[in-house]
């Protein structure tokens, strides 16, 4: 996965769960209330590394997504410029070793940078035949 900053790491645990943001921002609350858009605006800026989650943020989105969020706190001391060791993660769908996939995953024989789902999903995509072409109404 390269360099994986605390906001690709929610987003790649995000997309990877199905949760759009729009969902993610209906799924969370603000206090004081915040309009939707901007709820939805934040959670942009939080995965763009722009803006720094509170515990009860980090809370609010494991309700809505899992990840892992001792994962999460060490990316945030690595960004933060800590000299830690970066988690090991699935470089296409960022789970771990404490954080695996729904129905279960471990790091793949043929590819150790990714997990078992991944590489399923990767086989089965290169063996799916290609999608007939479409012809174009006159």
């Amino acid at each position: 996965m390269g360099a994986v900053t605390p906001g690709t790491y929610l987003r790649t645990r995000r997309t990877d769960a199905g949760v759009t943001l729009r969902q993610l921002a209906l799924l969370t609350s603000a206090d004081p209330a915040v309009h939707l858009d901007r709820r939805e605006e934040w959670l942009r800026e939080v995965e763009a590394d722009q803006r720094v989650l509170t515990a009860d943020a980090v809370d609010q989105l494991r309700l809505a997504f899992p990840f892992d969020p001792d994962v999460l706190f060490v990316l945030v001391a690595i960004h933060a410029g800590a000299p830690l060791r970066p988690p090991e993660l699935c470089r296409l769908c960022a789970c771990s070793a404490y954080d695996v996939c729904a129905g279960g995953c471990a790091w793949s024989a043929a590819d150790v940078s990714i997990c078992t789902r991944c590489a399923a999903r990767m086989a089965g995509a290169a063996a799916a035949p290609p999608l007939p072409a479409r012809e174009l109404a006159a």
